[in-house]
C-alpha cells in the first residue's frame, strides 16, 4: 500500500513543479498567480508517440517553461488544447 501512496505523491509533486495543483513553486514569494493558470491535472502521464501529457495535453517542453510563458503565450497553449480535444 505505500507504494501507491508513494506514487501520488510523487505525481502531485511533479504537478506542484510544473505550477499545477500543489502549488508554483518557481514563482517568488509573494508573487501573484498568473492570469492563465496551469491546466495540470496532476496525471502526469506523457504518451509516447504524441509526446504529450494524458493529464493537461501540453508537451514536456511547455511543462517546463509554464511560468516562463507571457500570458499570451499560456493562452494560445490553452485555446490549443482545448481545439485539440473537441472544447472540452
Amino acid at each position: 500500500m505505500g507504494d501507491k501512496n508513494d506514487r501520488r505523491d510523487s505525481v502531485r509533486n511533479m504537478a506542484a513543479a510544473a505550477g499545477g495543483p500543489g502549488g508554483n513553486p518557481g514563482a517568488p514569494s509573494g508573487a501573484q498567480v498568473p492570469a492563465v493558470e496551469s491546466p495540470c491535472q496532476g496525471v502526469c502521464v506523457v504518451g509516447f508517440l504524441d509526446q504529450r501529457c494524458h493529464g493537461c495535453g501540453r508537451t514536456i517542453e511547455q511543462i517546463q517553461n509554464w511560468l516562463s510563458y507571457s500570458e499570451q503565450q499560456r493562452k494560445t497553449i490553452m485555446q490549443t488544447i482545448k481545439e485539440r480535444s473537441g472544447g472540452r
